[in-house]
């Protein structure tokens, strides 16, 4: 396998819904089928909200010209909603400033690829070109194998969240980025 990776950011992702974002999400997420929350649609309206951000990026692997992996967020603005269930509430956690919080709303592998680090080396190196002072990320306790990962990668987590009335509760966790560039980050 000969990963190569494709960046995209809010006016060039777009372009990429029909062809890597929603057939990666359809191989990643068997439960779109059959939970309301975890529909194509309600995805694909989640994510075109995400692009509109001028902080969004998106980092996608391709094995040749096959989509693989893909991982995206953007940068959380003041006032972020992102922390708003956030507990236990932690005031100072939740100051945003528009630079301070990469918000990662995706990370996928297919499923034919998973256990080859895909995920891993997508994640570094969407956050190679960012310059906030943190990640931060959404994931079910129940994913034992991302849990796992997200901790080995360095995140901690700081509490649970609810981000939407028909959602899950996902744990929040954060990882601390290298100042001034992140080309040597190891996450």
């Amino acid at each position: 396998m000969n990963l190569t990776f494709r960046h995209y950011d809010h006016e060039t992702a777009p372009a990429t819904v029909d062809d890597v974002i929603v057939p990666l999400y359809l191989a990643t997420h068997p439960q779109a089928a059959t939970d309301p929350f975890y529909s194509v649609e309600r995805f694909t309206e989640r994510v075109e909200g995400y692009m509109r951000s001028p902080g969004f990026g998106m980092c996608a692997a391709f094995d040749e010209d096959k989509p693989v992996g893909l991982a995206f967020g953007y940068a959380l603005p003041e006032n972020a909603r992102w922390w708003r269930s956030l507990q236990p509430h932690d005031p100072e956690l939740t100051i945003e400033t528009g630079t301070r919080t990469f918000a990662i709303n995706e990370i996928m592998t297919h499923p034919d690829h998973q256990r080859r680090h895909v995920a891993r080396d997508t994640h570094r190196e969407l956050l190679a070109t960012r310059r906030e002072e943190r990640a931060t990320l959404l994931v079910d306790e129940a994913n034992t194998p991302a849990v796992t990962a997200y901790r080995r990668w360095g995140y901690r987590k700081v509490g649970t969240i609810k981000p939407f009335p028909d959602s899950p509760t996902f744990a929040a966790m954060i990882l601390p980025l290298p100042p001034g560039g992140h080309e040597s980050f190891d996450g």
